[in-house]
Parts: C-alpha cells; structure tokens; sequence
C-alpha cells in the first residue's frame, strides 16, 4: 500500500525519523493542494461534485447517482453517491486530470494506493475520489466497549487494487505505529488507517470540555505495525456535532428560542 500525500511536508518538519521510516515503507510525499490524475482509456475515475478543477476537452463526463452499483446500499449511505464518472475515449492515449477543492484552500489531499488487495478502513466522508478495482465491505464490532464508547460500531472498508483520493483539513499526517510504538489519535482528527491495525481508546478530556461540546472526551490509542492517516486542524462545528447529546441540543433549542423572544 502506498501513500502519495500532498501538502503533509509541515507535519513532518519535526518528524524527520518518520519521515525517513515512512520512505522506506514506500510512502512518498508531495506538495501541492491540488493532485494530478492521470486517466487512461481503460479507467474510470468517479469524482464528488466540486472538488475537478480541470479536465481536458477530450475526457467526457456522466453522472453517477451511486458509487457502486454492486453495493447501492453501502454507497448510499457511505455518502458515495451523486459523482461524476470521467472516461478518455480509446484514441487518446492519456489525459492528466487535477483535482482539489473549489470552495476550501485549507483542504489538503491525500491518495492512497491499493494494491492486491491490501485493506484500509477509512471515514467514507473525507473520499473525494476513486480509481481502479476498488471494493468495500462492512465490518460491525459490537463486542467491544471501545466502539460503543466511540459510538462507531461499524467499519467501512475499501480493499482491491485502485486509488483512493481523501482530504484532510489544514494538512495531512501519516502517523507510523510499530509494534514497540503506539500512537495516540484524536478520534474527531482520524481520517483513516491500515485494516491490520488494533486500536483501543483512552480517555482525553475532562468531563465538562466535553460536556461543553469543545473537546473529544477519548481518543483511539493503535497498536500493530502499519499507518494512521489524520488531519491537522477540526473546526469546532464538527466537534459540537460529534459531541452534540440530547440533553444538550435540548437545552441549546430552549436558550434560543428564548433568546429570540427577547431580541438577542
């Protein structure tokens, strides 16, 4: 499995071990916010609205309603539906497609290569684009206390052999996890990981900044030996959603619509 990043150099400027131990996996890194596809007559890129920034005349476009139709329903809601599959008729040899958001310079982008079928579990909602024979499966673990304590209980997987194009907000970091070094990830930052790695959870936060709805109160503590893909900033809106509960969202609705009343 490789992965090209883009845009990751900041993460590593004191990481340089990492760095170098990355290589060696096999990771390269560019720069750039932006990535450069190249698309041959056999392949089919499917892309989220937004984020083709440029495209030759030659390539031409349809719409895709879901991702798969072989798996509708994980597509649908795996939120891999409403793209644009891009095809290069036979007699072009090649075409060179970029790709970046159009609304966020602060997104940054990632692919990652699968091959063989290697496995890599991902937040299906930083996926911009894919390419190749790239597959997904579920897993559910319900028998353990971490993913009801995360609240995910289940796992999307893409296997095969393809590449898949995620973004990360305000940078991207490849964290390396070895059997000697655990690796600690705030789970509103997590973007992805290697399929072959374990994880647990440990406890991050005190209660009230998470009752406030400001911080993680746990984060994902991976074992194993392979790598986490995470991304530099969170914005505050995401972690409220996260953390949002019922009494709280409650009590939000009622200082508002009081707050309303009384003309602030």
């Amino acid at each position: 499995m490789v992965f090209y990043c883009c845009e990751v150099s900041q993460s590593y400027t004191s990481h340089t071990s990492i760095t170098k131990l990355l290589k060696t996996r096999g990771v390269k890194l560019q720069g750039g916010h932006t990535v450069n596809v190249s698309l041959k007559p056999t392949e089919t890129l499917f892309i989220h609205l937004g984020w083709l920034q440029y495209c030759p005349l030659e390539v031409t476009k349809r719409t895709r309603f879901l991702w798969s139709y072989r798996y509708p329903l994980l597509s649908y809601v795996a939120n891999l539906k409403e793209m644009q599959a891009l095809n290069l008729p036979a007699e072009v040899a090649e075409a060179c497609i970029t790709l970046g958001s159009k609304q966020d310079s602060h997104k940054h982008i990632i692919s990652i290569e699968l091959s063989e079928h290697k496995a890599v579990v991902l937040h299906p909602k930083y996926i911009i684009a894919t390419r190749g024979d790239v597959h997904i499966k579920t897993r559910w673990i319900l028998n353990r206390l971490h993913s009801w304590v995360t609240g995910r209980l289940r796992y999307i997987i893409f296997y095969g052999t393809g590449t898949i194009y995620v973004y990360g907000q305000g940078g991207i970091s490849l964290e390396r996890v070895e059997p000697q070094k655990r690796v600690r990830v705030d789970q509103h930052a997590l973007i992805g990981s290697q399929a072959n790695l374990t994880f647990t959870t440990i406890r991050n936060e005190t209660f009230w900044g998470y009752y406030r709805e400001k911080e993680a109160l746990f984060d994902y503590h991976f074992m194993g030996d392979g790598i986490v893909i995470r991304q530099a900033t969170v914005s505050n809106e995401l972690i409220a959603l996260a953390n949002a509960n019922p009494f709280m969202r409650i009590v939000n609705n009622f200082m508002t619509i009081i707050g309303k009343v009384l003309g602030f």
